[in-house]
């Protein structure tokens, strides 16, 4: 969905949404919703210093909020952050009470060793200083329990991600839902 820049070298290349993604959301969406002041999206661009090697891949967490005609708010995210959206989406669904416990922790931990978790009825969160790692609740299930050569896919249900990149999707959904 998302694809780089056909501008970009390298360098200073943003991510945005390409020709099927923006054809299928305005297929599917009632065309009131396209020009109501209730439509909003918020996506990230990603940059690369001038110092920052050429070889060497950076993974920024894009971000988009959608409100639906009900007035609820989705969170999608790039590739390799979807289930951070989905936590958002299902664990979150504009409890900002939540997400004051989660910043609360982000501060309780910062500077020790310590770490914070945080288990809902789909995803897990664990924090610690650096890092923020959400998680389906479904892949607590053991390898023991497979027959032999078989694994889970498991890639669209766990995400990493830097604590000070978690905070500021935080912060721009606390400040989407109060555009209302």
């Amino acid at each position: 969905m998302f694809a780089p820049s056909p501008t970009g070298e390298g360098r200073g290349e943003s991510i945005r949404p390409q020709g099927l993604a923006l054809t299928f959301l305005f297929l599917f969406l009632p065309s009131p919703t396209l020009f109501s002041p209730n439509f909003a999206a918020i996506i990230k661009p990603v940059g690369v210093d001038e110092d920052f090697p050429r070889d060497v891949e950076e993974t920024a967490m894009d971000y988009e909020f959608l409100r639906d005609v009900t007035g609820v708010v989705k969170v999608r995210m790039s590739m390799g952050h979807e289930v951070v959206g989905h936590w958002f989406n299902e664990e979150v669904k504009g409890n900002l009470a939540l997400l004051d416990e989660v910043e609360q922790a982000v501060l309780s931990v910062k500077g020790s060793e310590r770490q914070w978790q945080r288990a809902g009825h789909e995803y897990t969160l664990w924090l610690d200083e650096e890092e923020v790692i959400v998680r389906a609740n479904q892949l607590a299930i053991s390898g023991d329990e497979m027959e032999e050569g078989m694994s889970y896919y498991d890639e669209e249900s766990l995400s990493f991600c830097g604590v000070e990149d978690f905070l500021q999707v935080v912060n721009a959904y606390r400040a989407f839902l109060q555009q209302r």
